[in-house]
C-alpha cells in the first residue's frame, strides 16, 4: 500500500506513535503543506524527509491494552475504537483494541490471546453485513473458542445498501460510527453467560 505523503501526514497517532517524519506542531505541518491563500504560483509545497516504515503482513497490533471486551478491527475504524474505548474507561469497561493490519493472513494468534483475556469479541469493520470479514473471523472463534466465550460474538458492519454515500449524513448512517461502537461494547460487557 502506498500513501501520498500529505495524507500520510494528515494521520495524528498517540504521543510515541508518531508518523515517520511528522512534524509534531500543527501549525508548522499546515505551513509545510498547504497553500496559502491568494497567488500560490511561487508557492512549493515543503515535504519533510520520510523514513522508511516497515509493517509485518500478518501481525496484528494491540492497539490498546484491555480486560472486558475485545475488539477486531482495522483501517479508519481503529481510531473511533480507540476513542469509544477510552470513554467506556471512565465508566470501567476496559476494552482491548486489537487493529488486525492486514486481512489475509490475520494474526489469529493475537486474536485468539486477546479473546482469551477478555471473553467477548466485537468484529467492527464497513463491509456490508453479508460477506463480511468479520463473520469469518466470528465462526472460527465460534468453532475454536466457543466454550471461552462468555457473549455471543458480535459483529457491527456496514448496513446492507449497496454503496457508502460521499455525503457525511450518508456515511454517518451507513457505516459504524464511535457512538455504535461504544453501544456495542458496553451491550458486550454488559452481557452475563
Amino acid at each position: 500500500m502506498f500513501l501520498m505523503p500529505k495524507a500520510l501526514l494528515r494521520v495524528k497517532s498517540k504521543p510515541g506513535e508518531d508518523v515517520p517524519g511528522e512534524p509534531g506542531d500543527d501549525k508548522r505541518l499546515s505551513a509545510m503543506i498547504d497553500a496559502p491563500l491568494g497567488d500560490r504560483s511561487a508557492w512549493k509545497p515543503e515535504w519533510p524527509d520520510l523514513e522508511e516504515l516497515y509493517i509485518p503482513i500478518g501481525k496484528a497490533n494491540i492497539a490498546r491494552e484491555g480486560t472486558h471486551v475485545t475488539v477486531l478491527t482495522y483501517g479508519r475504524n481503529v481510531p473511533m475504537a480507540l476513542a469509544a474505548a477510552d470513554e467506556l474507561a471512565a465508566d470501567g469497561i476496559e476494552t482491548e483494541v486489537v487493529d488486525l493490519r492486514s486481512l489475509h493472513p490475520y494474526d489469529w494468534d493475537a486474536i485468539t490471546a486477546s479473546v482469551r483475556k477478555t471473553n467477548r469479541v466485537l468484529c467492527v469493520n464497513e463491509d456490508t453485513e453479508i460477506t463480511n470479514f468479520g463473520e469469518h473471523l466470528i465462526r472460527r472463534l465460534a468453532e475454536e473458542l466457543f466454550y471461552e466465550l462468555h457473549a455471543p460474538p458480535k459483529l457491527l458492519a456496514g448496513a446492507h445498501i449497496p454503496g457508502i454515500g460521499l455525503a457525511d449524513n450518508l456515511e454517518m448512517a451507513s457505516v459504524p460510527q464511535k457512538d455504535g461502537i461504544k453501544a456495542a461494547i458496553a451491550e458486550l460487557a454488559a452481557h452475563e453467560p
